[in-house]
């Protein structure tokens, strides 16, 4: 595989590590939590409350972010914060919000909605993962692509969809795709973070949990090749899962 510049995959890498579920740790430490979680207006005309994938609430106390920003950014946060306080006898906590990433909730179309030309527009260019979880009804997974520094900047497109036609009752195919457009050949990494709301596909049954199958394309080696990874949804739950399977050659 091409030899790359590591500080973005390495920074999502180790905060991958972090989010898969909630580490409660001491109000006296210098310790950290980073969380997937939902920003939310706790009856207080702005939003002044995080609540957790695993349904913990978070009441920002002390913030090292704009009240401004946290109002404007999208509600679905990657967010790194200490604990100041908590569990009250409501079992919730008080914060110091250190930062959040927005996190993009795209919409996933079924394969089926797509044309042909849609379709060809996905791109075969490879993107790595690092790890996938699902936790709160989404779908997250870190993403790292490879672009060109020294070509002009080019959007590259990256896109989850849903693959009805290999899909059953019991078991969701979803598959990632990249189109790097003509930025090919690309040695450095730069990341970003998606979410996607498994609630628009999936059917929100808690006594019914289904199978979910995640593809897409990276190196294997010096070669590009598939990766499928999977695991078991409990719609509504409050754990955390992370899907199992090859992830391909780590950056």
């Amino acid at each position: 595989m091409k030899k790359i510049i590591l500080y973005v995959a390495a920074l999502v890498m180790s905060v991958a590590l972090n989010t898969s579920c909630d580490k409660m740790r001491s109000p006296e430490g210098p310790d950290y939590v980073v969380s997937y979680g939902i920003l939310i207006d706790d009856g207080v005309g702005y939003r002044n409350c995080i609540v957790t994938d695993s349904g913990l609430k978070m009441y920002i106390y002390e913030t090292n972010v704009t009240q401004q920003d946290i109002n404007n950014q999208k509600e679905r946060v990657l967010a790194n914060y200490t604990i100041l306080e908590g569990p009250d006898s409501y079992g919730d906590y008080y914060i110091r919000l250190n930062g959040f990433y927005a996190l993009l909730t795209d919409e996933i179309p079924p394969i089926s909605s797509l044309t042909e030309d849609q379709k060809k527009n996905l791109g075969e260019d490879p993107i790595y993962v690092t790890t996938a979880t699902i936790s709160g009804d989404y779908l997250n997974m870190p993403l790292v692509a490879l672009y060109n520094s020294s070509s002009e900047e080019v959007a590259h497109k990256i896109q989850l969809v849903f693959n009805d036609k290999e899909s059953t009752e019991h078991n969701f195919v979803f598959e990632l795709y990249h189109n790097a457009y003509t930025d090919k050949n690309g040695s450095t990494a730069i990341g970003r973070y998606s979410s996607f709301p498994l609630k628009r596909i999936v059917p929100q049954d808690p006594t019914k949990p289904v199978g979910i199958e995640l593809r897409w394309r990276w190196y294997h080696g010096s070669s590009v090749n598939d990766c499928v990874v999977g695991g078991t949804y409990y719609p509504g739950s409050k754990e955390s899962v992370v899907l199992q399977g090859t992830y391909g050659s780590q950056m």
